[in-house]
Parts: structure tokens; C-alpha cells; sequence
């Protein structure tokens, strides 16, 4: 008799250690054998729950709880439905079982898409009346996944002639289901990391280990995407993670949304949640993005290290019976038992926390959102994918598309500030993973121009262009670092030729033109690709002009002169409202002292563009040369005072003070400029 109890005992332990673990096949096996030993009473019960439990998860596993699979569960699961209905009764009450049975149904219903079915299984469990409790781990995964699924069914389910209370009321009780089921879910991670024993205080672990393939010696991704994230997991536990957040969103609630993002983000990290926190990080940064001002930021609160985080309540006992399950010292039933110590946690349900005085809080919104996206960049770079083997194709796409993601929201938060070295840092970073993608280049390529590195810029412009050679605005931004920082007055109309090419390709013509929806959309891909056509005539104007100031033959020079000027007024007809094209038009036609017109096309610009400095010294100009002193001096005023401290705006305006108000007035000028 010991020895059969003993072995009874023995395969119960190995049971409970394969439902942690996962190993479903497993389980099925041991659970047969114990119903084998023609066992009586509450091991009976036990042994058909963990059959059930057992065909259950084995068939999520091959078929995830989406909508595509509701059919097929409606007959895969039968099995599982009737050794679970076993375990539902007075009786099982009475053992233990019954409450277990009623969340695993919940979960079957939900996997076959009757969504009512799900609630009323959730409700006869009286799911919302369980007290926070210590839970085992396989027992803390049942509840998350319950109110996971409470939480998405009562989203799916809709409400006929409800009054607005109503409708607030189920609101609310969606977002509490959602956020106790990501606080039981990060839980069930740190628990399962602690089980495991993996090392969870490094923030960025290192890739597995090399393997030659293919000739490559880059790191290999593993098998499957995430795998062990992935089963421990579930679609449903992923899911409900970030729905609380979109549902704030969506009623308006972005402070609600921003402080849930941040306390999922405050848990402490282990290895399973490492995939998340990438995508919270991703999510909370959009947010501040696109939803928060700067003067409207809030930014995030420390919780306080008080005696009640630190400690548990000795009132808070837990019983473990033999089926996992646990009871409380009041005799209320819970679904596990939980032995882990519960420091820096804020009750039983809610998963560890860091807190500290040394830990650096945001002030701002630019210091959270840079830090956010920094760290998002440095997780995406270590989930990259290196080898360019074709089964790890799909893989190293989605990486590559969630890195790139990242690095253009980087642009967007450090541009404002003139971060551009931040920038250029983060895309030689990248270059190791994604040399093949021009959008990466072309993106390093204009951080290099704004941090005024134009031979740099202009060689990775290049490879941009060979990567893209339909991309008109790579050949542009190139020939403007040619005519502008590198002198390259020949390179510069070989770009533009180039971008001209492009243009004039039509299978970019018909690309664009498709890119829009409706006939809206093919109008305003037309009037880019106009636009577009536009400043390729003006630059290439320009870099005649250019051309036509460094020849020493003058009629060479003539000819030059008047092929720009037939193509600066061809861009003026395709694009009437650009400023550049009316700013060189009137330099033209002041060169051939034809004043009349240079002072009716550089007024046209300032009208479109009032703040252009060369426009307005031009303007200042052409008033002298017509020898309209009164208003040259009104003009010299204004660009006093809207560029004080500018060299090139007071130069002439200095000049002009000098003849018209003597010595005194240019040097009160010079000492301020000096100054």
C-alpha cells in the first residue's frame, strides 16, 4: 500500500512539473496512467481535469484561439469538452476540480468562438469573486487567461437598447479584466523565469551561439520566432496586454493609456517578457508622439518603498491540496498555490516591480521619448537577424521592418533638437543587418547632410540611388550637396539628369499614380510627381547658372545663361507656388538689368515665402539699384530685426545705413553684431 501511494505521489509530482513546463504529450501520458490505477475519488477527478487540460492545450498549440480556427475547434475539442464537463458538478465542487473545469471550458468556448457561452462559464465559475490569493504558475496562466478572455469576449459581444450607464459599466469592467490579466501575466513570466532559472538582470543577452551556414558567420535566429516567448505566451495572454491601452486610447483617456503602458513597463524584466517590453516601449513612444504636447506632458510617478510592498500579510495563507489547487484559511476556493517570496510586489496578483532612489525618472517628454526609442532601437538591434540564409527569409524581415519602424520615429524626435550624430550612430548600427534596404540608406544618407558630412552623405546617396534607382529625391538631395557644399558643378546636372530619368520612367509615373485609393489620391500623386519634375528643372537651372559664373568665354557663358533661365521658367509653369523658382527667375533677369521684372518675380516670392533671407537682400537690392532709398531703408529695418545676429542679413543693410545715416549708426551696428 506505501509503495503504491508513493508512486501515486511521485507521478503526481512529475504531472504538475510537466503542466509547468508545458509538456502537454506528457501530461496526456501521466494522466492516463494515473486513471489506470483504477484510483477512486478526488485522484480520479484529478487524473480526467488533466486529461482534459491536457487535449486542450496540445490542440492550441497547433491551432491558436483565432477567429480562422473557430470551425475547425468546434470539432477538435470534443474530446477535451467531455472529459472537462466530467469535472463540472456539485460533487467536483466539493473536490477541488470543479472550479479549474469551468476556467478550461471558458477557454474551450472561447477557442470555438461562442463567446457567450465563454462568459457564462466565466460567470457560473464566479470568476470576479476570487480573492488575491498565492497561485502555483500553471494556476496564475488559468486566471490571466480568464479575464484575457472575459475581457475579449465582452468586447466582441455587443449590447441592443442599453443606456449609456450600461454601456460605461461594461466599458470599465473590459479595461479591469484586461489590465488584472497583463498584471497576472507579467507575474506568470517573472514566476516561470524564476522556475527555469534563467538569468533575468541582463536587459540585452547576446544572440546564440555562431553557426557557419551558408557561408555566413553571422549569429542564427532560432528555430521559430520567439519560441519559448511564444509558448509561454498565447496568442490570448499577448493579446490582452495591449488592449487596455487602445481601449483608453479610444475613449479619449491618454493619460489612462500612458500611465498603463509605463507600469507594464516598470515590472521587472525577465526572459520571457523581453519581446514585450519591445513592443511597449514601440507603442508608449508612438504615443507620446502623436497624442502628447509638450506642455501638456505628464510624466511618469515613483511609486513609494513602503513596509506593505515589501511584506506580505501573515494573514494571507494558503493551503496546497493534492490537485494543485489551493484553499484559503477563510475556505474561499483559488486555483493554486504560490511559494515565491513577494518582495517589491504590490499584493499577491501583481507582479514585481523596480523601484529605488536611484532610478532615473523622465522630466520631460523629449527625455522619456528619446530614452524610450533608444532603448527600442538597442532591443530590436539584438533581435536582428544577420544570416541571409533563404529559410530565415521571412524572420529577418519582420525584424528588419520593426528596427526601421523604430529609427524613423528616432528621426522624427531628434531632428527638432539637431541630435543628427545620435542618428548617424543608429544607422551605422543598422548597417550590419540591413545593407540591402535603401530606405535605411537614404535615411542615413540625410542625417549625414543635416550634420554637415556632404562627402559621406553624398557616397551613401549613391548606394541609396544604386539600391533605389527609381527614387527621384536621393538624385536631388545629392545634386543640391554637389552645388551647395562640394563644388561639383558637372555632378550635380549629371544627378539631376538622373532624378529627370526617373521621373520620366512610367512605370514610377503609374506607381505613383496607383499609390492613391480614389481619384484624390491619383490628383495629389500627380501634382507630387509634377512638383517633383518641377524642382528637377530648377536645379538643373541652377547648376547652369553655377557653370555659367565659373566660365571665362563669354558667349559659352550667354548660352548657359539663357538655357537656365527657358528651364527655371518651365519649372515656374509646372510649379507656380515654389519661392526658388521666382527668387532665381528675378536674379536672372537683375543680371540682364531688367529690373522691372526681377522686382515683380522676387516680390512674388516673398509673398510665398516672407522669411527667405536672399529674397529679401535681393528685394533690398533692386530697391537701390532703382534708387528707391526710402523703402530700401524700410526693408534694411526689417531684416535688422528679424535676423540680428546674422552676418550675411546685415552686411549690405550696413552698408546702406553708412551712406544714408553716416558713421555713427554702422558702428552702433557692428558693436551689436560683434557683441
Amino acid at each position: 500500500m506505501a509503495t503504491k501511494a508513493a508512486r501515486s505521489t511521485r507521478l503526481q509530482a512529475d504531472l504538475e512539473r510537466n503542466r509547468e513546463d508545458g509538456n502537454w504529450r506528457k501530461v496526456i501520458e501521466l494522466a492516463e496512467q494515473l486513471r489506470n490505477q483504477n484510483i477512486s475519488g478526488q485522484d480520479s477527478q484529478l487524473a480526467t481535469l488533466l486529461l482534459g487540460e491536457g487535449k486542450l492545450e496540445l490542440y492550441l498549440e497547433d491551432h491558436p484561439p483565432l477567429p480562422s480556427n473557430f470551425k475547425t475547434a468546434k470539432a477538435g475539442l470534443n474530446d477535451a469538452r467531455n472529459l472537462l464537463n466530467q469535472c463540472v458538478g456539485d460533487h467536483e465542487k466539493k473536490m477541488t476540480v470543479s472550479l479549474d473545469a469551468l476556467l478550461l471550458l471558458a477557454k474551450l468556448e472561447y477557442a470555438a468562438g461562442d463567446y457567450g457561452a465563454a462568459l457564462s462559464r466565466l460567470n457560473n465559475a464566479g470568476l470576479d469573486k476570487l480573492q488575491e490569493k498565492l497561485l502555483t504558475t500553471r494556476s496564475l496562466k488559468i486566471v490571466a487567461e480568464s479575464f484575457a478572455i472575459k475581457g475579449l469576449c465582452l468586447e466582441q459581444t455587443t449590447m441592443n437598447r442599453t443606456s449609456r450607464y450600461k454601456k460605461a459599466d461594461r466599458h470599465s469592467k473590459t479595461v479591469r479584466c484586461y489590465e488584472l490579466s497583463s498584471d497576472l501575466t507579467m507575474l506568470y513570466l517573472q514566476r516561470q523565469d524564476n522556475i527555469t532559472s534563467t538569468p533575468s538582470s541582463t536587459s540585452l543577452p547576446s544572440l546564440s551561439a555562431s553557426t557557419n551556414t551558408g557561408g555566413s558567420s553571422s549569429p542564427l535566429p532560432p528555430a521559430g520566432e520567439y519560441p519559448d516567448h511564444n509558448r509561454r505566451m498565447g496568442v490570448i495572454l499577448e493579446s490582452s496586454l495591449h488592449r487596455a491601452p487602445v481601449l483608453h486610447i479610444k475613449e479619449g483617456n491618454i493619460q489612462h493609456a500612458l500611465d498603463r503602458l509605463r507600469l507594464v513597463l516598470s515590472a521587472q524584466e525577465c526572459s520571457g517578457s523581453q519581446q514585450v517590453r519591445l513592443t511597449v516601449c514601440t507603442q508608449l513612444a508612438e504615443l507620446l508622439l502623436n497624442a502628447v504636447s509638450i506642455s501638456s506632458y505628464t510624466g511618469p510617478s515613483m511609486p513609494s518603498v513602503t513596509a506593505a510592498t515589501l511584506n506580505l500579510d501573515p494573514k494571507d495563507k494558503v493551503h496546497k491540496s493534492s490537485t494543485g489547487s489551493a484553499v484559503s484559511s477563510s475556505g474561499h476556493h483559488s486555483t493554486g498555490s504560490l511559494s515565491t517570496s513577494a518582495s517589491f510586489s504590490e499584493g499577491a496578483w501583481k507582479p514585481k516591480r523596480y523601484q529605488g532612489v536611484n532610478m532615473f525618472v523622465p522630466c520631460t517628454r523629449s527625455e522619456e521619448l528619446i530614452l524610450l526609442l533608444l532603448i527600442s532601437e538597442a532591443m530590436a538591434v539584438r533581435d536582428a537577424v544577420l544570416t541571409q540564409s533563404p529559410e530565415f527569409e521571412q524572420l529577418r524581415e519582420k525584424a528588419n521592418s520593426s528596427a526601421t519602424a523604430i529609427q524613423d520615429m528616432l528621426a522624427v524626435a531628434l531632428a527638432p533638437s539637431k541630435h543628427f550624430q545620435i542618428l548617424i550612430e543608429v544607422y551605422e548600427r543598422s548597417m550590419k543587418f540591413s545593407w540591402g534596404c535603401s530606405h535605411v540608406w537614404r535615411q542615413f544618407g540625410l542625417a549625414l547632410c543635416c550634420s554637415r558630412q556632404p562627402l559621406r552623405a553624398s557616397i551613401v546617396l549613391r548606394e541609396a540611388h544604386r539600391l533605389q534607382p527609381n527614387s527621384a529625391v536621393c538624385c536631388l538631395v545629392a545634386a543640391k550637396l554637389a552645388f551647395q557644399s562640394l563644388g561639383q558643378i558637372d555632378d550635380g546636372i549629371e544627378w539631376v539628369r538622373k532624378a529627370q530619368q526617373a521621373l520620366d520612367d512610367p512605370t514610377t509615373t503609374i506607381r505613383n499614380n496607383s499609390s492613391g485609393s480614389d481619384s484624390n489620391g491619383a490628383s495629389a500623386a500627380l501634382l507630387s510627381h509634377q512638383q517633383l519634375m518641377a524642382r528637377c528643372l530648377l536645379y538643373h537651372g541652377i547648376g547652369l547658372v553655377l557653370k555659367a559664373q565659373h566660365e571665362t568665354n563669354y558667349s559659352r557663358a550667354l548660352v548657359y545663361r539663357k538655357e537656365a533661365m527657358s528651364l527655371l521658367m518651365r519649372a515656374h509653369e509646372l510649379d507656380p507656388s515654389d519661392h526658388l523658382c521666382h527668387f532665381y527667375l528675378s536674379e536672372g533677369y537683375a543680371s540682364c538689368r531688367q529690373l522691372g521684372e526681377a522686382s515683380q518675380h522676387i516680390r512674388t516670392a516673398l509673398s510665398l515665402r516672407p522669411d527667405h533671407l536672399h529674397s529679401l537682400l535681393l528685394l533690398l537690392l533692386l530697391l537701390e539699384a532703382q534708387g528707391d532709398a526710402e523703402q530700401a531703408l524700410q526693408v534694411c529695418v526689417g531684416v535688422r530685426s528679424e535676423y540680428p545676429t546674422s552676418l550675411q542679413g546685415n552686411a549690405r543693410p550696413l552698408q546702406l545705413l553708412l551712406q544714408s545715416h553716416g558713421y555713427r549708426q554702422h558702428l552702433q551696428t557692428g558693436r551689436v553684431l560683434a557683441a
